[in-house]
């Protein structure tokens, strides 16, 4: 029954169903759709297995009713749990694209060149960045759509705010400019260093976007 609610819910949101949903909605975004394993003293491995299982049909029963409706998708966040690479084996389901993107049609790799693919002084960690760029390339080859988001600088938390302007995330090894112009010049700045490695990946089925954060006022763009 859950299943069921989640995977209808954009349907409350259309007035017309039958009528309207094929011209006006072509997809969603789903927050939250990795394989995170377990606090064991919490809970289970067949326990969480189960719920994820059950988590992986709702969403591919979702993304089939956007494939029959008009061709669309829906589409997950993360691409991989980077926080995972080097601490688990390399067979874990939470560094594997294919664990959860198997279910449904495109993916959202939020921390690309960032925060966790980076070390504590604010460089790349190339075993991250290189799982990062696999993942990528064998996503969109098996005909997967990802978009990633790039920040400007060493990007990782603690998001703090400034000016009254929103919330900015912190730089590891550097220090962040503190009023909205510098943030500004920052992103200006930084460009590069984000553009760069995502054109080692580019292909017909990326995309790329480039933000402090999620905010249109935090300079969140796509192209």
């Amino acid at each position: 029954q859950a299943r069921q609610w989640w995977s209808n819910l954009w349907r409350s949101e259309i007035s017309n169903v039958s009528g309207d949903a094929a011209h006006i909605i072509d997809g969603v975004f789903a927050d939250g759709t990795s394989y995170r394993n377990p606090n064991p003293r919490n809970f289970s491995q067949q326990r969480y297995q189960t719920m994820f299982n059950g988590k992986m049909a709702m969403l591919h029963a979702t993304h089939q009713q956007f494939q029959d409706l008009n061709g669309g998708e829906l589409w997950g966040n993360p691409l991989l749990e980077y926080g995972d690479i080097g601490n688990t084996p390399p067979s874990d389901p939470s560094i594997s694209w294919n664990a959860t993107l198997q279910y449904y049609g495109g993916a959202f790799d939020e921390m690309f060149g960032s925060f966790w693919t980076q070390d504590n002084q604010g460089q790349w960690n190339e075993t991250r960045m290189e799982a990062s760029f696999y993942a990528a390339r064998n996503a969109t080859a098996a005909g997967h759509s990802l978009i990633v988001h790039a920040f400007p600088g060493p990007a990782n938390v603690p998001f703090t705010a400034v000016d009254n302007a929103g919330v900015y995330p912190a730089w590891v090894g550097a220090d962040r400019p503190g009023t909205v112009p510098g943030l500004k010049a920052a992103a200006r700045d930084r460009l590069v260093q984000s553009l760069a490695p995502f054109l080692i990946i580019a292909n017909e089925r990326t995309w790329f976007s480039y933000a402090w954060f999620y905010d249109a006022f935090s300079g969140y763009v796509t192209c």
